[in-house]
């Protein structure tokens, strides 16, 4: 693998056909029927596996997505926004639910456009044959800027280098290059600042006046401080001003995040750009407390019992005698671990899986790909009986979110995330993308 010189503002640049990861194949390359409605998600890149799986796993673990779910929540969002175009925020491998199922999924539900963080997340959406606008918001080097003219797809620039880059790619390809502007207003991550916003618009008006160059937007990214995301805005309004002065068109300006869709309805402007949302959950605790519009999470995940065993008292599991039973105890264990992305500190933290809607609290160790439960008396479990570690879904369960032993009972993202300390985006974003990917 070569690393190649960057543009300076488009950092990151490995040659994408020397990189594409297994991450954003999933599972399978096929979208293929499911009993009951469902379907493998895939990117259509070349498959991972031998062959693709068409049901749900009879061994092993997987992620569920909820179809009506994602609408639902879309629908949630839109009309929290006075009906304006949604850009949904797909980046980190789609909050841990993968980016190509979920542009289907939103694609389906009906969203204006579409954000990921790295040019093969953009290129994987087009390759899967999802044709809504896409914006690629992280780096991009100059053999990707032909793709990404190629594919119309946007590219978010903030400095003259990058513009210049996908000018260039224009010129080679003869198509027209997208790009949107990113302003600075605060946030202090990437984009053009206020000192340099000028000399930059400048800058575009002259590239464009010798080039197939398209500005399809412009955004910046608040703090979510309250008083502090005013000023951003006002100064993001200057910005656009300045632009307008000179007549450069930045088309569509976004920046509300998920928060600002909430509690910021002048930050709305043209379109807003959530993502959490998106997927059934709150941005922070308070709205997760107040619940201001409902949503519905769109991910399970869940297991198959591979293997059932009766320990005696003093009889142990895991390494180091981690765990020691205290009396006659029947111990499940799941295939999943560490590395499919089930967080280690949920055990010491009293975590639990549910298993025929009981809960089955952890012991043990949670090991690379393994993890025991025990199992409480009067619930009978058998290897391949399903178990549900992140309950998602319209309330699947009753008991979903309640203390563990509360009956009926069901885990919920943010119970995991709290057990681990992860939070929410911890929790969902560190499922590995080579799980398997059903549609519900």
């Amino acid at each position: 693998m070569v690393m190649r010189r960057l543009i300076p503002g488009c950092e990151g640049g490995f040659d994408r056909r020397e990189f594409l990861g297994a991450a954003l194949t999933g599972a399978a390359a096929l979208s293929v029927p499911i009993p009951g409605g469902s379907a493998l998600a895939s990117s259509g890149r070349a498959q991972s596996r031998s062959s693709a799986i068409d049901a749900i796993p009879d061994a092993g673990a997987w992620v569920e997505l909820d179809r009506a779910a994602v609408a639902a929540n879309l629908a949630a969002v839109r009309a929290r926004a006075g009906g304006r175009p949604v850009m949904g925020v797909i980046k980190a491998n789609g909050y841990g639910h993968g980016v190509v199922p979920m542009a289907r999924l939103l694609a389906a539900a009906g969203v204006d456009q579409l954000m990921v963080i790295t040019v093969d997340e953009a290129l994987s959406i087009r390759d899967a044959g999802i044709e809504v606008p896409v914006l690629n918001y992280g780096p991009f080097d100059r053999r990707a800027a032909e793709d990404l003219v190629r594919q119309g797809i946007d590219q978010a620039v903030y400095t003259t280098a990058a513009v210049e880059a996908m000018a260039a790619a224009a010129r080679r390809v003869g198509s027209a290059a997208r790009v949107q502007l990113i302003f600075d207003t605060g946030l202090g991550r990437v984009g053009v600042g206020e000192d340099r916003a000028a000399a930059l618009l400048a800058d575009i008006a002259g590239i464009q006046s010798d080039s197939d160059l398209s500005i399809t937007g412009a955004a910046t990214a608040l703090t979510e401080d309250a008083e502090y995301d005013r000023v951003q805005l006002e100064r993001y309004i200057g910005l656009c001003d300045r632009a307008v002065d000179i007549r450069v068109d930045l088309g569509t300006r976004h920046v509300a995040s998920s928060a600002a869709v909430l509690d910021f309805a002048e930050s709305h402007l043209d379109m807003v750009r959530p993502g959490i949302m998106l997927y059934g959950h709150y941005p922070n605790e308070r709205s997760m407390s107040e619940r201001p519009i409902e949503l519905v999470p769109v991910m399970s995940l869940r297991a198959k019992v591979a293997y059932v065993k009766t320990l005696q008292a003093g009889d142990s599991i895991g390494y180091h005698r981690a765990w020691v039973a205290e009396r006659q105890t029947i111990v499940a264990t799941l295939p999943i671990g560490h590395f499919e992305g089930y967080p280690a500190g949920a055990l010491a933290a009293g975590g639990a899986v549910q298993i025929d809607g009981r809960a089955c609290p952890l012991v043990g160790g949670i090991t690379s790909n393994h993890l025991e439960v025990a199992v409480p008396e009067g619930v009978s479990v058998e290897v391949g009986d399903t178990a549900t570690l992140i309950a998602g879904g319209a309330a699947e369960y009753s008991g979903a979110g309640q203390p563990v032993g509360a009956g009926l009972w069901a885990p919920t993202a943010q119970q995991v995330g709290q057990w681990d300390g992860a939070g929410v985006y911890g929790t969902l974003m560190h499922i590995n993308p080579l799980l398997p990917r059903v549609i519900t």
